[in-house]
């Protein structure tokens, strides 16, 4: 079965982009909202990847979905093919190193979780208005005010680089969400160089049944770790993260069958080449 052929595969992948550009969209705007709050002097060059991480993320891996498709889906004219290849090779690492820069600023978030302590102030509600934020959860940042600052009670805690209160709660929730954007980014880059690793043996024709195998083997446990991340962001309250999460392990699913059905297909080439 070739399923990259045909109106309901082809109407699939480009539901796919499209959703997946929407997401783009959406990231960047949550963290350009954001970024008013954890960056009030400024974004630099440096902070950059740190105040935007999900967006850049999310734009690297729709250009290397890209990449994975047409080295997936299409071969190039033998003529063409000493260019082609150098040319989607580069286009790859360019796009992994956004990746993997991307993966960077989830581990710099960090940062900011481990800039908070207990508050030793004045009353929190006497600086309502001054220009303090109030943290909800991780890039959800409000100005503080007299409605949310009688939320912090006694237990509140305060980051002076950044001039933002939370509560041990909310602090609680941006530290588990943190730590998951970077387990899921690592999993994927990791789950991403195998898949890479795949499709260099299917074009040069060195996969064996016994080495995909293997590496299918290898792959689960990096599945099972994304399928528990899209519950575990639906179950903290983040549909945005969940769904996009659930996006992506369709993508990939049908890149793995597409590849299969592509091999197969140059298999039954390869055999009926050598029949003639």
């Amino acid at each position: 079965m070739q399923i990259r052929q045909g109106i309901v595969y082809t109407s699939f992948k480009y539901t796919m982009f499209a959703l997946l550009a929407i997401d783009i969209a959406l990231y960047y705007e949550l963290n350009s909202a954001a970024e008013g709050f954890t960056f009030k002097e400024g974004v630099t060059f440096g902070d950059f990847i740190v105040a935007y991480a999900d967006a850049i993320d999310a734009f690297a891996w729709v250009g290397l979905l890209v990449m994975f498709e047409i080295e997936t889906s299409y071969e190039p004219p033998e003529r063409y093919r000493k260019w082609t290849t150098p040319l989607i090779g580069a286009v790859t690492l360019l796009f992994w190193a956004a990746i993997v820069y991307s993966f960077y600023g989830y581990v710099g978030g960090l940062d900011m979780v481990k800039g908070f302590a207990a508050y030793a102030g004045p009353d929190p509600c006497t600086l309502a208005g001054s220009g303090a934020s109030f943290a909800l959860s991780l890039d959800d940042y409000v100005p503080l005010d007299a409605q949310n600052c009688a939320s912090l009670g006694a237990g509140a805690l305060y980051n002076a680089d950044i001039n933002m209160f939370a509560s041990t709660e909310a602090l609680s929730m941006i530290n588990r969400l943190t730590w998951t954007d970077i387990v899921n980014a690592g999993a994927w880059i990791l789950l991403g160089v195998l898949i890479e690793f795949e499709i260099f043996l299917r074009v040069t024709r060195r996969a064996t049944p016994k080495i995909l195998k293997v590496l299918h083997l290898v792959q689960i446990p990096f599945w099972a770790v994304l399928v528990v991340d899209v519950f575990y962001w639906w179950a903290l309250g983040e549909p945005l993260d969940g769904w996009d999460a659930f996006l992506w392990i369709a993508c990939f699913f049908f890149i793995e069958l597409n590849m299969m059905a592509k091999h197969e297909e140059n298999a039954r080439r390869h055999g009926a080449t050598i029949t003639n």
